[in-house]
């Protein structure tokens, strides 16, 4: 895939995040002033759809992301992340102060709470703690990411299931980034959520941490969090 390709790839996955709406070319050709004709991007927008990197909802609609593209859109994060961008949003102080002085439960909870997300925690003595359930679903049912009462009941399965299946997060973390899981993961069988996972310290002790959300959520963002975090602790 060349550059201008990544780009345009990338500003459609950008566009959705926040939008939540299928994305035309001529949104990209007008938003994002890409020195080509507005065909030339309906001509690269195809040919990603063809590479399984884009849907089509609707025939003569815009497209949407697949987990391809979020899954390139998260190594592509991770390959523009440096030092000097470890600064996400200013809650990141108040939960770096937590993991100083605070409870895994807090923290959760927190997280939970800044990020819209499920936060699950898993201490060293197999204890998890889970905060921000119904935010979750607010969040999903508000963008109508969901198409019927089966998808909220396997997201709560899986919050529920998140006592058994954490260990098993054990296996991916600790390898010097965030793991980041798009649809199913080790821990959720939801193919509408997106999990990001890593270890930290508090008090001295270790704990594995997870915020479990959207897979619309701010990648970005979110991955600056979690690095900021492990940066401090």
């Amino acid at each position: 895939m060349d550059e201008r390709t990544r780009t345009i790839l990338e500003a459609v996955i950008k566009e959705f995040i926040v939008s939540g709406e299928p994305v035309s070319s001529e949104q990209i050709y007008r938003k994002y002033g890409f020195d080509v004709k507005p065909a030339t991007i309906r001509n690269e927008l195809h040919t990603l759809s063809l590479e399984a990197f884009l849907e089509q909802p609707y025939t003569s609609g815009g497209r949407v992301p697949t987990d391809k593209a979020y899954r390139f859109f998260v190594e592509r994060v991770f390959e523009g992340l440096h030092s000097n961008m470890l600064e996400p949003r200013e809650y990141a102080f108040a939960l770096c102060e937590i993991l100083e002085q605070g409870t895994i439960r807090n923290f959760v909870s927190g997280v939970s709470d800044a990020l819209r997300a499920v936060g699950v925690g898993y201490g060293e003595a197999g204890n998890v703690v889970k905060s921000g359930l119904d935010e979750l679903i607010d969040e999903l049912i508000e963008h109508n990411e969901l198409s019927d009462m089966h998808d909220v009941a396997t997201i709560v399965h899986d919050i529920e299931m998140l006592d058994e299946r954490m260990e098993n997060m054990l296996n991916f973390v600790g390898r010097g980034k965030p793991c980041v899981f798009i649809g199913k993961s080790p821990i959720t069988k939801s193919s509408h959520l997106s999990v990001i996972a890593d270890s930290f310290e508090m008090h001295g002790k270790p704990f594995l941490f997870a915020a479990i959300g959207s897979k619309r959520m701010d990648y970005a963002e979110n991955i600056r969090l979690f690095l900021r975090l492990k940066s401090h602790a």
